[in-house]
Order: C-alpha cells, then structure tokens, then sequence
C-alpha cells in the first residue's frame, strides 16, 4: 500500500445554503462534511490524501464520489451503503455558528460505517489520521472512530481532531461533551473554537503538558496555538466575509499541510516551526471567506504560498 500524506474520517454529505439569507427562498446545494472539507482543502496543497466515509447509492452519494475524484482525492475507502440515505444538512442564515447547521443524519449512510470494510494497513500508511467529532454521535458510530483512533496511533499516524459542537445531533448536551472530551484525550492535535472550548469547560494545561498542539480560532480575532509552554498568537486579517462555512476547515487543512511537511523532513515541532503552521491556517480561512462556498473557495498551494 502507498503511503499516505492524511486520510480523513467522517461524515461526507450535502449542504443546502440559502442564497439570500432567507429560510423560505432559493438555496444552493453543495458537497460538504467538515473532514470532506479537510480533505479537499488538503488535497489542493499536497498529494496522496484520502478519505473514509459512507454514503447512500443514491445521486447525492454519487455525487460525493465524483467530487472526491475530481478533487485528486482517493475516494476507494468511501463505502456505499444500499439501505441507508446520505445525509444533508440546511445551513440557516443569521444564525450563530452552534446553532447554523440542521443536519439530517438519524439512520443516515454514515451510521453504518463498517471498520471490516477499511484495510488495516491503512493505519499505518499514513502522516496524518483526521476526524471530527459528529460521527461519533452515535454509540456504533463513536466506537468505529474510537478503534479507527487507537489502530492510527499504533500505526505511528499523528491524530488530529476537529472539535465540531452541533447540539442538534446529540441525544444531550452532556452526552455530546462527554463524546468530545474522550476523543480529545486520543488526538495529537486538537482545533476548537473558542465558545467550544468554554461549553467544554476545558482546562488548556491538562492538554497541552501533554505534549498536545490545542488550536484555538475566534472568528475574526486572534488565533492561538497551544503547545508545551509555548503560547503563539495570529493575527487575523480583516477582510470582507462573504461566507464563513467552511473557513475552520480551510484553517485546518492549511495547519496540517504545514505540519505533514515538518514531519515528512524528519523535522521535530518547534515554537518556530509551530508559528508558520498557525500562519498558514489563518490565511487560508481568511481567503476562504472571501468568497462564497465551503471547499470550493479553499486556496491552492500557489495561492496560499505567495
């Protein structure tokens, strides 16, 4: 098996976005699933990226594929589920970033995903191993990421976790917190917002003596990177936000292209080089929000090296 730069895990589904900020008028339809969006926003920087999912046989399932591929993005560990529905998403105008998304996603295809469908050498063929927490709202569900988790991390795959708080997919606000802070104690590196952080009641030193890089995003002010005894700030540009879905996972992405290329040079992380991963996120997620579109307004390596 090849070797691979990152591989995602999680849901892939279609968000329908309202064009004119109304509820009752004209959306556009658009792949989305934040690791999806990882993964693309990856895959235009770097090559050999991967993803795991499951979606329904159905037209928007197909057209997750498609998407995948002409993404250069290896879509030959995406399961297609013959029962079960890909899931959507309606992304509300006006609303708060917890509150922004209704997804669709009870006994969707996601639900389904099968561990014994995913070669095990998988785990070890990678720089990278990437989730986010929404799959693991539900119990069969968060034991597929928990193993898919420990067989990374044996494998010698850095982990690396998208803290995604969508209460509306929980059966509770205590199970969803409870669900986050376990898959925060498996992962190497750690995104949040953060009003995630303070719904999470997260003490920063309980993760970050541990060797973990915590990164902390607040919109349009400051982003930190939390690491060791090391505290580093960015600076966030102030441009025109046209559309501000998607800009976490372009700030990821863009992180963890800089962090795999640290690691491919046999390069160990320093406050320096930690500096330069935190710059390369903020200015992909400022560029991502200029334009309107999740993945599709996430730079490409010339864009975002320049």
């Amino acid at each position: 098996m090849k070797r691979y730069n990152a591989i995602t895990l999680g849901e892939a589904l279609i968000d329908y976005i309202p064009l004119n900020e109304e509820v009752c008028g004209e959306y556009k339809a658009a792949v989305g699933g934040a690791p999806l969006n990882v993964a693309v926003g990856l895959s235009r920087l770097t090559n050999n990226v991967g993803m795991i999912t499951r979606v329904g046989a159905d037209p928007l399932g197909k057209e997750i594929i498609a998407t995948l591929e002409r993404e250069g993005i290896d879509s030959s560990f995406v399961q297609v589920d013959q029962k079960r529905h890909t899931p959507v998403t309606i992304v509300l105008p006006n609303a708060s970033d917890m509150v922004r998304y209704i997804i669709y996603r009870g006994n969707t295809a996601d639900n389904g995903l099968d561990m014994n469908e995913i070669p095990l050498s998988l785990f070890s063929n990678t720089y990278v191993f990437h989730v986010g927490t929404l799959l693991s709202a539900t119990q069969g569900t968060e034991r597929t990421v928990l193993q898919a988790l420990q067989l990374a991390k044996e494998g010698g795959a850095r982990t690396s976790l998208d803290v995604n708080l969508r209460a509306g997919c929980w059966t509770s606000r205590d199970e969803m917190i409870r669900a986050t802070l376990v898959l925060m104690e498996q992962a190497d590196v750690i995104k949040a917002t953060k009003t995630e952080l303070e719904i999470l009641g997260i003490n920063y030193e309980r993760y970050v003596q541990h060797g973990k890089v915590l990164l902390v995003t607040d919109g349009s002010s400051e982003a930190y990177a939390y690491w060791k005894h090391h505290v580093i700030s960015q600076k966030v540009p102030q441009v025109k936000a046209v559309d501000v879905t998607g800009a976490g996972d372009a700030f990821m992405s863009a992180f963890l292209y800089r962090y795999i290329e640290y690691m491919k040079a046999g390069e160990e992380l320093n406050e320096e080089r930690l500096s330069r991963c935190l710059a390369v996120g903020v200015k992909a997620g400022s560029h991502a929000v200029q334009t309107y579109g999740a993945h599709e307004s996430y730079p490409a390596r010339e864009e975002l090296l320049k």
